[in-house]
């Protein structure tokens, strides 16, 4: 529903592109006694792979923080500590990450992020583990001529049941529902109900 001068007037925007890829690489320190403790760093890029131009079916182009992608290459820097849970067969976690935009798209900088994550994993089997985890983020207002500070930036948390499956000795697929506890948002913004995160984790 967007507010218009005349009353209020409904648009719909639905998309069905490809919206920025992360490349996101784990260096895991050496040293540590026990196998089951283990910490590192993560580091990669967020590419400008996804659409800034998308139209609607009346042909009014998409606010940037609309679009599926924010024309900008980011910078990824993490780090992450995990040990096991007692004698559960489970073990717990903690992560940090931040992304900065390294350049602008036609005067438009997306605000940096920072988000923290911690959450628990139980082996149900050799294969699949269920996952419980509790995200917060924080994003800072965007920023540029094409910017809309007053209505971006925001601060949420959500709590994330998952399911992951070791497909191969290397590779893993992953999967958790987003759902939000907690939404602080500047002006007026779209928040999502829940949200979909699908990943795949490759041993090299």
């Amino acid at each position: 529903m967007h507010n218009d001068p005349g009353g209020p007037e409904l648009e719909q925007w639905r998309f069905k592109r490809l919206g920025d890829v992360r490349v996101i690489g784990r260096y895991q320190f050496a040293g540590i006694p026990e196998q089951d403790y283990a910490a590192g760093v993560q580091f990669g890029l967020k590419l400008p792979t996804g659409s800034t131009n998308v139209r609607n079916g009346d042909g009014a182009l998409a606010e940037r923080t609309l679009q599926p992608g924010s024309g900008t290459t980011d910078l990824i820097l993490g780090a992450y500590y995990n040990a096991p849970l007692g004698k559960s067969g489970g073990s717990w976690f903690v992560q940090g990450m931040a992304t900065s935009a390294l350049n602008s798209h036609d005067d438009y900088r997306p605000g940096a992020t920072l988000s923290l994550s911690t959450g628990l994993n139980y082996a149900l089997n050799d294969r699949v583990s269920a996952l419980l985890q509790l995200n917060v983020s924080h994003k800072r207002r965007d920023r540029g001529a094409q910017a809309e500070p007053e209505t971006s930036g925001s601060t949420q948390a959500f709590i994330s049941p998952g399911i992951s499956v070791a497909l191969t000795h290397s590779a893993r697929l992953y999967g958790f529902v987003q759902l939000p506890v907690y939404q602080k948002v500047n002006g007026i913004q779209l928040t999502a109900d829940r949200a979909l995160v699908i990943g795949w984790g490759q041993v090299f």
